[in-house]
């Protein structure tokens, strides 16, 4: 958590610099109780990163228009779906509880729950306008007695839909955790020091062996809803197997999850009192790998952040596609690196002309399917045939070799959007340039779409020819 991200998320409520100090050692502490945290890379940092970003896609004009009835996060343009909007329309409960406090009101709008995610839609609605360049909103959830649950595939995203409105989705990974099918969800956002108090108070608590329970007093400091949620209505379509078999060096596949709302796998590996190194060991003993089905299809693995602690098992979730609960079986392939002879070769086509195949190594190759341009936006369409290491390193240049992102190299954030229905991603290279004072520079005329798509000439991949599959440690595991 960085200064000007505090700043931000405390614009509209004006907390004093000793809150701002507070939230900030809390958010250190829950860091060092995760003494490794890591993200797989692309093989080349091609724009400014983005602050807990995770696998999502934008919604179609279509899609919200078929699910902004149900779940009204989605009937903007803004709105990113962070699961299939299909499944959300049918899978979720419409819940629509509000409580005002100081000019402020929180509204819980809809529950999606199963065992691998809880979805929370939420609205916050302020009486005067908003900064909306500078403004934040900080809202916590309490799920089971737990606050801040961590997962490796949790996303929080939300949008202005005007200058008092502010739109809100978080979906947390319950997956590595036993959520019973009947459970409580609390929904609460501090708006001063006093109330900030009880978020530390609800977040020491899970360090140790109480449950994150407020005292009615807390309750009236906060803006607090409540709401009884029953996850059990996936489950006519959805699978949970445990499985606790070992796979390889002390790493443990420990239960697989099929759902409307996308499927995942658990490893597991006791780390209890290891020294960093030996963290370091299991993470690289857990990933990467390939995953294959019983008819020999490579399942695209989805790109996440990785965790190891010495306090407890350390416990990693990997979403998936290209399967669903009929699935017969699942082989893990251990994916091991070479030395590359010199620098890593980047595969370079002319775009125009779709589709682009670019055989990335001897596993597999992305398919560029388009190319689409908006002001301050390129977005690239693509899906990967074989095995493919994360999510393509992209390099995109214009005639004279130069890079071609909005706003060059350091001036744009790319969003990687996975399509569930498609099994198909959009690399979204999102135009985001500040000056040395850290002042958002505005868009101007080189960043509109013309520009943008005369610029661009030419798009490369780097190329994985520095991994190779181990099939003789390969793994498979029976499902039904």
């Amino acid at each position: 958590m960085y200064e000007h991200d505090l700043n931000s998320a405390f614009s509209r409520i004006k907390a004093d610099e000793e809150l701002k100090d507070r939230i900030g050692e809390r958010i250190e502490k829950m860091d060092k109780r995760t003494i490794r945290k890591t993200r797989k890379a692309t093989g080349v940092i091609i724009c400014a990163a983005a602050l807990g970003l995770t696998t999502a896609f934008a919604a179609s004009p279509a899609g919200r228009e078929a699910i902004s009835g149900v779940i009204d996060y989605f009937a903007s343009e803004q709105a990113r779906e962070i699961t299939s909007l299909e499944e959300l329309s049918r899978y979720n409960e419409a819940v629509g509880s509000s409580v005002s406090r100081d000019g402020v009101t929180l509204t819980l709008d809809n529950v999606a729950a199963d065992d691998n995610f809880v979805h929370v839609f939420y609205t916050v609605v302020f009486d005067e306008p908003f900064d909306t360049e500078d403004g934040g909103v900080w809202v916590e959830c309490i799920i089971d007695g737990v606050i801040g649950i961590y997962g490796n595939n949790n996303n929080v995203e939300g949008y202005f839909a005007d200058d008092r409105t502010y739109k809100g989705v978080m979906k947390l990974n319950v997956s590595t955790r036993d959520i019973p099918d009947d459970f409580k969800l609390e929904l609460l956002m501090a708006d001063d020091s006093q109330s900030m108090d009880i978020i530390d108070r609800l977040y020491a608590a899970n360090g140790s062996d109480e449950n994150a329970e407020l005292t009615e007093t807390e309750k009236e400091s906060l803006l607090y809803i409540s709401a009884d949620i029953d996850k059990s209505a996936v489950e006519v379509n959805s699978l949970t197997k445990d499985i606790n078999k070992e796979l390889w060096h002390g790493v443990e596949l420990e239960k697989l999850v099929f759902s409307p709302f996308g499927n995942q796998f658990v490893l597991k590996a006791d780390t209890r009192e290891m020294e960093d190194e030996e963290l370091e060991r299991v993470l690289s003993s857990m990933d990467p790998f390939a995953l294959f089905d019983e008819n020999g299809v490579c399942l695209d693995v989805l790109n996440t952040g990785m965790q190891a602690t010495p306090l407890d098992y350390t416990r990693n979730s990997f979403e998936f596609l290209k399967a669903d609960k009929d699935t017969k079986s699942l082989t893990f392939v251990p994916v091991g690196y070479i030395e590359p002879d010199g620098d890593v070769e980047v595969i370079k086509q002319k775009t125009g002309t779709y589709p682009l195949t670019y055989k990335v190594s001897d596993y597999g190759s992305v398919v560029v399917t388009g190319v689409r341009f908006k002001d301050g936006e390129i977005a690239i369409d693509y899906y990967k045939d074989g095995y493919v290491l994360y999510d393509p390193g992209f390099v995109l240049e214009n005639d004279s070799g130069e890079t071609a992102e909005p706003g060059g190299k350091l001036g744009c954030v790319r969003y990687t959007d996975v399509h569930y229905e498609t099994n198909s991603y959009t690399a979204r290279y999102v135009y985001d340039a500040y000056d040395e004072n850290g002042e958002k520079i505005p868009a101007d005329d080189s960043v509109s779409a013309e520009k943008l798509k005369e610029n661009l000439t030419t798009l490369g991949i780097f190329e994985n020819s520095y991994i190779a599959l181990d099939y003789d440690n390969a793994v498979t595991v029976g499902i039904n």
